[in-house]
Parts: C-alpha cells; sequence; structure tokens
C-alpha cells in the first residue's frame, strides 16, 4: 500500500479506478507488473477514493462492485507491489492534467512507463488524454503503453456493462469479463434464525459493495476463513 506522497527511484505505473477488475484492467495490471519485474523497479497501481463521480456529480456516480478492501485484496493476487490510494476530492480535481503528470507520476512516482487505456482521461475536466500523455512523457522522460480495449463476444469489457448484467440478475454473463465469478463480501450478521429452525441454516451478509444481484435464487459457494462450502443466496 501507500500514498500520493510515496517517492521512489523509478516504477512502473498504472491508473485508474479499476471497480471489478475486469480483463481490460487486468491487461493494464498485467502489462505493467511484467514490464516492472523485466526492469527491476517497483510496480504501482495509482487508484482513486473515493469515485471522482462521488465527489463531482453524486446523482451520476456508479454504484460499486468492490469494496475497498476487496479491489485491494485483488490487486495484491494480480502480483501489484505497491498500490497508490489517491483521497479524491474538490481541490485535488482542480489538479491540471500537465500538474498531474509532472507531481504525481513523474516527481512522486519517478513512473519509467505508465500504462493506460485508449480512452484515459484525466486532470482538471478531464482535459487531459493519451496524446497528452505522450506529449508530457517525452518531456519528462517516461514512455506510455496503451492497451487496447478487451472484447468478450464482441462486447467492450467495461465496469459499466459488468455492473448492468449484474444487477440485472445476468451473472452468469459477466464470468468471461471478470475473468472469475463475481463474488459478494461482508461481515455475517445475526438473522431471525428461521433457517436454523427449519434446519438449513443461513448467514446474513452485511455487504460491502453497493452493486447486488437482482433478487433471485442463485448457486453460490461461501467461504468463511478457509472454509468453502456450497450455497444458495436468496
Amino acid at each position: 500500500m501507500g500514498d500520493p506522497g510515496l517517492r521512489l527511484e523509478r516504477s512502473v505505473v498504472t491508473l485508474g479506478n479499476f471497480d471489478g477488475i475486469h480483463l481490460g484492467h487486468r491487461a493494464l495490471i498485467g502489462g505493467a507488473v511484467a514490464e516492472a519485474k523485466q526492469l527491476g523497479v517497483p510496480s504501482v497501481v495509482l487508484t482513486f477514493e473515493p469515485h471522482p463521480l462521488k465527489v463531482l456529480a453524486p446523482e451520476r456516480a456508479p454504484k460499486m462492485l468492490l469494496s475497498h478492501k476487496d479491489k485491494m485484496q485483488l490487486l495484491q493476487s494480480l502480483g501489484v507491489d505497491i498500490v497508490v490510494v489517491q483521497h479524491f476530492d474538490l481541490s485535488f480535481a482542480k489538479l491540471g492534467a500537465e500538474e498531474f503528470v509532472r507531481v504525481i507520476l513523474a516527481d512522486r512516482l519517478k513512473a519509467k512507463r505508465v500504462w493506460v487505456g485508449k480512452d484515459l482521461r484525466f486532470g482538471q475536466g478531464r482535459r487531459g488524454r493519451v496524446e497528452t500523455l505522450f506529449q508530457l512523457g517525452a518531456a519528462l522522460g517516461f514512455g506510455v503503453a496503451v492497451v487496447e480495449p478487451i472484447l468478450v463476444n464482441g462486447v467492450r469489457v467495461s465496469s459499466s456493462i459488468v455492473r448492468r448484467a449484474i444487477s440485472e440478475g445476468r451473472v452468469d454473463e459477466v464470468v468471461p469479463m471478470l475473468g472469475r465469478y463475481h463474488f459478494i463480501s461482508g461481515r455475517v450478521i445475526a438473522g431471525h434464525r428461521r433457517g436454523r429452525e427449519l434446519g438449513f441454516p443461513t448467514a446474513n451478509i452485511a455487504n460491502r459493495a453497493e452493486t447486488l444481484p437482482l433478487d433471485g435464487i442463485y448457486a453460490t459457494l461461501f467461504q468463511l476463513g478457509e472454509k468453502t462450502l456450497p450455497s444458495v443466496r436468496y
């Protein structure tokens, strides 16, 4: 873990919100991790908390697929060396594209290469683009790697597509987009114990994520510590 005040000798960086950590995100993160290993420098994921729209336009802010804790655990499982979580507020939102690149990417993270998606937007008013990053990188001494969108069955993988499918109960469709099964995590809390009285104990979960499947009955696996049990979610 890290923070925006972290200073490094050199690093390979990728940046974004990474909600859901779908195949497109994995392509970015995997590329950055692999190149960092080749160069013998740390791989860095720069992400933002809360989601920028929760600050700039709360009425349009998406419901998160992953809690912050789950996102951190998934990033760690992908071999990322350092996660820098930038607190996003109105003050940070005023940072211009050039200043963001100079102060955060070049000065603090000492980026040698920055991995980004084709549709990258950054800086105040989202004015910064991939072309901006190439120009500034050439002046500041870092390269830029651009990853094309990932298609699954002809559909471009995105957090919004995954979010819509899950909220509509089409959880099977997101497996090839995520590269894993969607999961819900949280703390088990006390309920009415009706299931126990019927011989089928239930676990009531206080969900950490904001996007939940449509009400219904789903075949699931329940993981508690080291135990994984077949279960039903309803």
